[in-house]
């Protein structure tokens, strides 16, 4: 027998097998709680995790007639309550693929909140100005790439909105043909002062 691999999906209230206490489910996953299972108090649930379950078996409830599946603790193999395969009342319908759990073989206790963390810092709100002089040098830029692709000069946009132009080495113009700049480099950007 391999190691048993164990489920959690957080929140705030958990509820958690009572014998040994591997965790089930959270309240956000809590559908109804006015359900009575064999030992009492039972709640009906959208997802439980860590559940072993026994083969389909036909059940006579207090509400209708349906096709039922016990469930067991993964970790120590305690019944918890069963699972709904299929109600044969179409109001009951809604309980399908839904899993009870009784009461008194489930424990509920507290998790993690994890809507409470501290804020974190936002960054600085991007100015308009700058972004609006951004895309005038990225304007600028790419009217002079076009422009000495087509004089046959190759084209280099230095630190601001300074455009270098250079003529180009023969035969890479070749190369620029399939599209602006393709297989040429930049010039490296000039030392600052």
């Amino acid at each position: 027998m391999g190691r048993i691999f164990l489920e959690h999906i957080g929140g705030r209230r958990l509820f958690s097998c009572a014998q040994c206490d591997t965790f089930l489910t959270n309240r956000s996953e809590l559908i109804s709680t006015r359900f009575t299972g064999a030992t009492g108090r039972a709640f009906l649930f959208n997802k439980v995790v860590n559940l072993n379950y026994s083969d389909v078996q036909d059940r006579v409830m207090l509400t209708g007639r349906h096709m039922v599946r016990d469930v067991y603790c993964k970790s120590c193999d305690s019944k918890l309550g069963w699972m709904y395969e299929y109600a044969t009342d179409e109001a009951q319908r809604y309980k399908e693929s839904r899993v009870i759990l009784e009461r008194a073989l489930v424990v509920e206790s507290d998790g993690i909140d994890e809507t409470s963390r501290p804020p974190q810092p936002r960054p600085p709100p991007i100015a308009a100005a700058p972004a609006a002089a951004a895309a005038a040098v990225a304007a600028a830029a790419q009217n002079a790439i076009a422009a000495g692709v087509a004089a046959g000069v190759g084209v280099g946009v230095g630190v601001g909105a300074q455009v270098a132009l250079a003529p180009l080495p023969v035969g890479v113009l070749g190369g620029l043909a399939r599209g602006p700049m393709a297989g040429a480099r930049a010039p490296p950007p000039p030392p600052n002062p």
